[in-house]
């Protein structure tokens, strides 16, 4: 199996009840992060939590685009009302330079990569056996 960018959405759930097959992604070495989910991750974790930012970005980060990475990414998979922001999309650019797999539980930026040919992992929460 391909590296698996583990998206805000899918470490935000996992923080609120721990999620299976992330456990499993993690002790197998599956799981790369990006910068700007842990920039995320940060607005929205307590000061006590913080910790935790250091060893997701001990997992591996994908590379961040450039600007001419990441408006060719934008013209050429017509990006531009999508209804994802520009950190989704950085992701999206991240997940295609490095050949990795998304799992996110966001609907729009679901559809995104799958209309950018990432491959995305179908994993629901309620689908977890936690």
């Amino acid at each position: 199996m391909r590296e698996v960018l583990v998206d805000t959405s899918v470490w935000s759930e996992h923080f609120r009840k721990p999620q299976s097959p992330l456990t499993d992604m993690l002790a197998n070495g599956l799981v790369v992060s990006h910068e700007l989910i842990i920039a995320e991750l940060a607005l929205s974790m307590s000061a006590k939590h913080l910790n935790i930012l250091n060893d997701i970005a001990g997992l591996g980060l994908l590379p961040t685009a450039t600007l001419e990475e990441y408006l060719h990414f934008v013209t050429h998979f017509q990006i531009a009302g999508k209804r994802i922001g520009c950190v989704d999309t950085h992701l999206l650019v991240s997940c295609k330079l490095a050949e990795a797999a998304l799992w996110t539980l966001d609907k729009s930026l679901t559809t995104a990569a799958h209309e950018s040919h990432i491959e995305v992992l179908r994993i629901e929460a309620s689908d977890c056996y936690c």
